[in-house]
């Protein structure tokens, strides 16, 4: 049995996160405003639909997208993927970052450095904002995975 999708109520409300901190006080381009339009009519408890991503197949996990950005840098992605256990989904936020390269010491490389900081920072933000609403990402995940690890030691 595949595993279930999160609700749309809550990738309401990891979106709302994302874009907030992303954009702050920025105006939401129309492309991002378009990408999530779809959330704006379903009901909070429903599933989301894969048909509202772009959909990527990685060692058999399914995982699902939408590129959102941020105010200088339009290529971050907000990711529902899922599991290893494969029971669920957990969200992350992904930079989109590391395919860019630039020769060493150069201009490029040293504006692409101060992009990753602040990349990084962001995607830290976000994730911690989700982790205190109970946003379900990997690190949570990890935590958990342990926990039941050291229970299982236990008994």
């Amino acid at each position: 049995m595949p595993p279930l999708l999160p609700t749309v109520g809550q990738l309401r409300q990891a979106v709302g996160i994302f874009v907030e901190h992303a954009y702050k006080d920025a105006a939401i381009p129309p492309a991002v405003t378009q990408r999530v339009a779809p959330l704006d009519t379903a009901a909070d408890e429903a599933p989301v639909q894969p048909q509202w991503f772009e959909t990527q197949l990685q060692n058999n996990r399914t995982s699902y997208v939408l590129r959102l950005g941020h105010r200088t840098y339009p290529h971050m992605k907000l990711v529902l993927e899922e599991s290893p256990d494969g029971t669920g989904y957990f969200f992350r936020a992904d930079a989109h970052d590391r395919h860019l390269h630039a020769p060493q010491g150069s201009a490029d490389a040293k504006a692409l450095e101060e992009l990753r900081r602040v990349n990084l920072r962001l995607v830290e933000t976000i994730e911690q904002a989700w982790a205190k609403v109970r946003i379900p990402t990997f690190r949570q995940y990890l935590r958990q995975a342990v926990e039941r690890s050291a229970q299982s030691l236990k008994s």
